[in-house]
């Protein structure tokens, strides 16, 4: 054994939520290749207790997915630059360009994600896609393939029956779509 960097192969059980073993001992270890000591958690927030997301933060703090620092700040809108990190850190890459500060929209982020699983020509489709939300009446054309091919792989599920389309993202809504995804059709499709 070395302790000289090189590439090693790991397998993934289910998703960056649950466990990843190195196959070269057999440890646990996070998207990054760290090793995971049982129950100990990298990031602890002082803001989120009570909070709707704070189950989904607590699961992915365990595995080292957050941000630094004490505080979450779960209802703070998400710019590009975070999003795209969070998304990293789920192993979520697209081609799609985002600019670092600007804000990420929940149809922005839907809008990401679907680019990086290959699903943007798709959604592209006009006048095959049809959505529940009571606010449909607020989407682009452009944009109704890729809320209802995200509503029917349960990524997103609305604000009681809206979906408030171009409404800045939050920070507890971003891991809440992370935690969607990984628990979704979509990662295993």
């Amino acid at each position: 054994y070395t302790s000289a960097p090189y590439t090693r192969l790991v397998y993934s059980l289910c998703s960056p939520l649950t466990t990843t073993i190195r196959a070269i001992d057999g440890k646990l270890v996070n998207y990054n290749g760290d090793e995971i000591k049982t129950n100990a958690q990298k990031y602890v927030y002082s803001d989120i207790s009570n909070h709707w997301a704070m189950d989904i933060i607590l699961r992915f703090s365990y595995t080292g997915i957050g941000f630094e620092g004490d505080t979450f700040r779960p209802d703070e809108k998400i710019n590009a630059k975070d999003f795209q990190m969070l998304l990293g850190m789920c192993g979520i890459y697209s081609q799609t360009d985002l600019q670092d500060d600007a804000p990420v929209t929940r149809t922005d982020a839907v809008k990401y994600i679907l680019d990086s699983y290959g699903y943007n020509k798709i959604a592209q489709l006009k006048g095959v896609f049809i959505t529940d939300f009571t606010d449909n009446f607020k989407l682009q054309e452009n944009d109704v393939g890729y809320i209802a091919i995200a509503k029917g792989f349960d990524l997103i599920k609305g604000d009681g029956n809206s979906f408030r389309p171009y409404d800045a993202l939050t920070r507890a809504e971003c891991l809440a779509l992370c935690y969607n995804i990984i628990d979704s059709s979509i990662s295993k499709a």
